[in-house]
């Protein structure tokens, strides 16, 4: 197969360019992308192979069910989320992260016993939020203390700019509480276009330092990592300690780290979670100190009231205390979720493109579109089964999108190719087919030169209306009729090989009295064609008799337009001879 370099070039180049085009415009594809992201975690769910929470983390919730059958008619406030967090200290809990904001100080004793929960336990970690944008309703002051609690000197210099940049504190508990508490971690977490988390940063900016996300804050407490001494490098970050092995936590090019999901809210997947009525509840105590003893109590409001529910890829409602759940259970037990660096994308695209081109040189258009979907297909494969196995996500949608466009337009060039094949191919069978002109230039004999045109004539437009048995007869006769001439221009020397090659003691007879294959013989014999000729022209004589009827189905003889052209054919090498001849 003769390779056209310029055909490969030029599909390379539009294979680059699609491609590049695609992901100048990514974000018109990106809603697709979400969806196929979120589908992987629900067939992962469906097919039983999401991991494991960690066993080391235990969810204390408030919920609706707590509110309503509380052995005691708490009211649910201050002082019983301090007794909570006394109840979990006595069972030796490692670290509370308490996901509750405590906002405004009330002045009261209920303020005073959750400032000496939060203190005498000396491992409770406490949310805030942080603003992006300068908001007036915060005082000076008000800043100035939460910059003093967070210690934000002392925090680590920000040396990478894709994390979040704040511009100041949000809301927060009162000061107290948060003096009081062992750690504190902003706790905002951002929906992606759709409406869903997905992702989470880890750490943010303010005034130029690094500030851990409240679950980076639990996780460094638990584990005993300084937050101090955290490095960030590309695309990473390392949780160092001084006698400890360094965590490696992937991030994206945004400075989020990707959330693995551990599926839906339930109880399958979530175990070690208890109400917070069975903390006080002293029938309960046993079970619920075994499960809290040495390891991260997450204690949330998971009721309608607080309305604290977020969107995220295995179901709509899911609770926002269970993301950060989620996020602390990754980092301990370093279930992390990569996605592919640009470098490999890139080798990967490389790869794709190679692979059309070589399917596109190497088969038609029904093999090449077969081959094509068997792509996409190996690709999806490949794809889920790199998350499902690997925590690999590999794009989808905008690896795809390139593919079928660029399927598409190679389909639509194979077809246009295709066709013009087929016109050029028959304009040539035609050129080839065509019958070739004979002027008979060479016989003196008007009449008789008259006479063969004649012949040629209707020979020409018996095979352009498709009487091809009529066309194959006139040839014959054109045959017979020019090598008679020929023969009469030689005549002594004819006769002479006539007697010689027949062994005949009468006299010869007139030439136009001579048999076919006589004319033939003694035309080959006296140089008059070549001998290839007469082998060619004997098989004239078989179509010659198609005159007569019984000679075609006696010699099952089948006429055709191929077979006509042959003949005409054999008849332009014996006009071509004979005009060289005379």
């Amino acid at each position: 197969m003769k390779v056209n370099v310029s055909d490969i070039v030029i599909k390379s180049f539009i294979s680059i360019f699609i491609f590049s085009a695609v992901f100048l415009v990514k974000p018109v594809f990106q809603i697709f992308e979400y969806q196929i992201y979120d589908y992987r975690f629900q067939l992962r769910e469906k097919l039983g192979n999401d991991p494991n929470i960690s066993p080391y983390i235990v969810n204390i919730v408030l919920d609706d069910d707590t509110y309503r059958t509380s052995a005691k008619s708490y009211n649910w406030g201050r002082a019983e989320i301090a007794e909570v967090i006394n109840k979990l200290s006595q069972f030796t809990a490692s670290t509370i992260g308490c996901d509750m904001m405590f906002v405004n100080r009330l002045d009261n004793d209920k303020d005073s016993l959750l400032v000496k929960a939060i203190a005498n336990s000396n491992c409770v970690i406490l949310p805030y939020h942080m603003e992006k944008e300068d908001k007036n309703y915060y005082n000076s002051n008000e800043i100035e203390d939460l910059d003093s609690i967070l210690k934000i000197d002392d925090m680590p210099e920000a040396q990478f700019e894709q994390f979040p940049n704040f511009e100041q504190p949000g809301v927060s508990s009162f000061n107290s509480a948060l003096k009081n508490a062992k750690g504190l971690g902003f706790a905002n977490y951002y929906l992606d276009e759709d409406g869903v988390a997905r992702k989470i940063p880890l750490i943010g900016i303010y005034n130029s330092r690094y500030i851990p996300t409240f679950a980076l804050a639990i996780v460094c407490d638990f584990l005993g990592y300084d937050f101090m001494l955290t490095k960030i490098i590309k695309n990473s970050i390392i949780l160092k300690g001084e006698t400890k092995d360094d965590i490696v936590i992937p991030i994206d090019e945004d400075g989020n780290f990707v959330i693995n999901f551990y599926g839906s809210y339930i109880e399958n997947n979530f175990l070690h979670s208890y109400k917070v009525r069975d903390i006080l509840d002293l029938q309960q105590t046993k079970a619920v100190n075994t499960n809290v003893r040495g390891r991260v109590c997450i204690l949330s409001d998971i009721s309608l009231k607080s309305s604290d529910f977020v969107h995220v890829p295995s179901e709509a409602r899911f609770p926002a205390s269970y993301l950060f759940t989620t996020v602390i259970s990754n980092i301990i037990s370093e279930d992390f979720l990569n996605e592919i660096d640009s470098g490999v994308l890139f080798i990967l695209i490389m790869l794709i493109i190679i692979s059309i081109l070589t399917i596109d040189y190497l088969f038609g258009i029904l093999k090449f579109t077969l081959s094509v979907i068997t792509l996409i297909i190996i690709y999806s494969a490949f794809n889920f089964g790199l998350f499902i196995h690997s925590n690999l996500i590999l794009p989808y949608f905008i690896v795809i999108y390139p593919v079928m466009i660029i399927s598409f337009i190679f389909f639509i060039m194979k077809i246009i190719q295709k066709e013009k094949l087929r016109i050029e191919t028959e304009n040539n069978l035609r050129k080839f087919l065509s019958p070739p002109a004979f002027s008979f230039h060479f016989i003196e004999d008007e009449n008789f030169r008259k006479q063969m045109i004649s012949r040629w004539n209707e020979a020409r437009q018996g095979y352009e209306i498709g009487a091809f048995r009529s066309t194959m007869t006139m040839c014959g006769s054109i045959i017979e009729g020019l090598l008679c001439f020929a023969l009469r221009k030689e005549k002594d020397k004819a006769f002479l090989m006539y007697k010689q090659k027949y062994k005949s003691n009468i006299d010869v007879p007139e030439i136009d009295r001579w048999k076919m294959y006589q004319l033939i013989d003694v035309s080959q014999k006296i140089e008059i064609i070549s001998k290839d000729s007469r082998g060619f022209v004997h098989i004239v004589n078989t179509y010659r008799n198609l005159i007569h009827p019984d000679v075609e189905i006696r010699e099952n003889v089948k006429v055709n337009k191929f077979k006509t052209t042959a003949i005409i054919s054999l008849l332009a090498i014996v006009y071509e001879e004979i005009e060289d001849r005379i």
